[in-house]
């Protein structure tokens, strides 16, 4: 997190926040980047009373077409920017994980990495549920 804050703090004087003339930052886009930005801005505001920084959400794309356009500073993104989006220079804050949890009353004790894969990437879900019915006939044995 210490990382994450840094670089988004960095990326805020780049921005020209800096700069004594410019007294509002924009960040506009992903919903998922919004609660961090919001959270540093308001660390970043309690150190710097006259800027102000104005956190908006609306998608990632919205932050691409925003920070385009000029409606945003910095636009805020949860995706590899596509090729089409070469002209924009992204700046990696964070990185997302998943995770897998069984609750204790679930019959399936643990599931392999294979059989993970195998849920999220059948194409119906009668598939699924076949998978689900083996792994719970193979783990109740």
């Amino acid at each position: 997190m210490k990382w994450f804050t840094s670089s988004l703090l960095g990326l805020l004087c780049l921005s020209g926040i800096a700069q004594a003339q410019q007294q509002t930052l924009n960040l506009t886009g992903s919903s998922t980047v919004a609660p961090v930005a919001m959270e540093i801005a308001k660390r970043f505001e309690a150190n710097n009373p006259d800027i102000r920084i104005d956190v908006q959400t609306g998608g990632s794309t919205r932050g691409v077409v925003d920070s385009r356009s000029g409606m945003a500073d910095i636009g805020m993104v949860s995706r590899h920017l596509k090729a089409a989006e070469s002209d924009l220079t992204a700046h990696t804050i964070a990185r997302d994980g998943i995770s897998i949890i069984l609750h204790d009353s679930n019959i399936i004790t643990e599931l392999s990495q294979a059989q993970i894969i195998a849920i999220y990437t059948q194409t119906s879900s009668k598939c699924r549920f076949e998978l689900l019915k083996i792994i719970v006939d193979c783990t109740s044995k």
